[in-house]
């Protein structure tokens, strides 16, 4: 008889994880062993469920599903833990290099089709890494391009988009440094071009691995 993939799934939106489930529930292949919305003991509850793969979300409150890795491998008690899927909204080639830094065994965006992500799910349960295919080709150059667009910035850049990954808005980080909101808008869509990202939060993401 065909063992089932056994998955665990963390994500602290219930919408988005209930309807997750639902649909992973209806592949004969995957058995949904436990979910999660927190990283709070939720290496104990992994561990308990024993799963074949962990799908986490990229961005668990103000946590990072990458922060599972050493987690499982800490309470793994001599045993292999389980790889880790991180599956986010997030579509940036160096926020998916780092999680794959940090020991993510895949990395695949929320668009991707239902296909893709079972996909995904197979391969790193296999012990394979899986790339998300529409980042795959610009993650190449990335461990050499990375250094030169922090080179890029001015000081000033970064020291805005250090405050802006601590979760300060353009007012409040104009008035820590005695600039108008229109003043710091303007640097960081500036520097938002200089390192390749397109919003706010895949900005901060960027800031908080290159410019820590």
């Amino acid at each position: 008889m065909k063992v089932s993939l056994r998955l665990f799934v963390l994500d602290d939106h219930p919408v988005a994880r209930q309807g997750l489930v639902s649909v992973l529930e209806l592949d004969s292949d995957i058995d949904i062993v436990g979910t999660a919305s927190s990283l709070t003991d939720v290496d104990t509850r992994i561990n308990a469920a024993g799963p074949s793969v962990v799908l986490a979300d990229l961005l668990v409150g103000d946590r990072r599903g990458t922060e599972l890795v050493p987690m499982l491998a800490e309470h793994a008690n001599g045993t292999p833990p389980p790889p880790v899927l991180i599956f986010s909204s997030v579509e940036d080639p160096a926020t998916a290099l780092d999680a794959l830094e940090r020991g993510a065994a895949g990395y695949v965006v929320k668009t991707a089709s239902m296909e893709t992500l079972r996909d995904a799910i197979h391969t790193v349960a296999d012990g394979n890494v899986f790339i998300d295919p529409t980042l795959a080709a610009e993650m190449i150059g990335l461990r050499v391009n990375g250094a030169a667009r922090e080179r890029d910035l001015s000081k000033r850049e970064q020291e805005l988009l250090r405050l802006m990954s601590t979760g300060m808005t353009n007012k409040q980080i104009g008035a820590e440094l005695y600039l108008s909101e229109k003043t710091v808008k303007n640097y960081l869509t500036g520097a938002f071009r200089k390192i390749g990202v397109r919003n706010r939060t895949e900005a901060a993401l960027w800031a908080r691995d290159h410019l820590a």
